[in-house]
């Protein structure tokens, strides 16, 4: 005797959002950057030039933005929110590498 199971099927209109894509890009590409300075920092014995320390900055400005746009897309209805919870998370830590690293560049 066979049991069938009904195919249950659940239609939304969800969709996969934008913003929460582009906040993961964006995320992945700054901790890949972050991971090639400390190479080439390590690589430098830490005699790097101070145009270097520039990228840095700039990566702390995209760190900032993609936190706005990643808080963004985990408030949008209508969207599955796996890839923005992705996005925030790997944000945050971009975050803790970006800017720990100019903290401790501060204090030493």
């Amino acid at each position: 005797m066979r049991f069938h199971r009904k195919n249950r099927f659940k239609f939304t209109e969800k969709t996969q959002s934008r913003k929460g894509i582009a906040a993961l890009v964006l995320a992945a590409v700054l901790l890949i950057l972050y991971g090639i300075m400390v190479f080439l920092a390590y690589r430098s014995n830490g005699t790097l030039s101070p145009y270097y320390g520039s990228v840095g900055i700039l990566a702390i400005c995209f760190v900032i933005a993609n936190m706005v746009l990643s808080i963004q897309s985990t408030m949008e209805e209508n969207s599955f929110q796996l890839i923005p919870h992705m996005a925030l998370i790997l944000t945050v830590i971009a975050a803790i590498c970006w800017i720990g690293t100019l903290v401790i560049g501060l204090i030493n």
